[in-house]
């Protein structure tokens, strides 16, 4: 089994002028096979993406008379993915429809370890939260 372990860091910045107050950033890491990927914000997207395209996975942007839609494609498997107001719809050989946004990490990592068994078949991973993040 591989370990996939996400962090967090917060930074505090001043907005830039005497109106704007002290800026909170949260940034997330995963580590992933010896690497640190930065994440665009912790949500279930962000982080199946990050590990199907480390899983040697091609993601391309497809438009078609109405819809458009992004396309993962290993071989002859293919994942697409549905973006509606809040809603993410995974269609392989099932489909798989999810809110993107989950605040409590451990339903995120089960919402993604579905979705990366059931449409990717990538079952070898485990989830842990770094140290930091565990302890808060």
């Amino acid at each position: 089994m591989k370990e996939i372990v996400l962090s967090s860091s917060v930074d505090l910045t001043e907005g830039g002028c005497n109106a704007c107050g002290i800026v909170k950033s949260v940034c997330y890491t995963l580590l992933v096979n010896g690497r640190e990927i930065a994440l665009d914000g912790l949500s279930v997207h962000t982080v199946v993406m990050t590990i199907v395209l480390t899983e040697g996975w091609k993601q391309s942007f497809e438009v078609q008379m109405m819809d458009e839609f992004t396309l993962f494609t290993k071989g002859a498997h293919q994942v697409k993915l549905i973006e509606a107001y809040d809603q993410f719809i995974y269609e392989g050989h099932k489909t798989i429809e999810c809110s993107n946004k989950i605040n409590e990490v451990n339903q995120l990592f089960n919402q993604v370890e579905e979705i990366l068994r059931e449409l990717f078949e990538v079952d070898n991973y485990v989830f842990k939260l770094s140290d930091a993040m565990a302890s808060k």
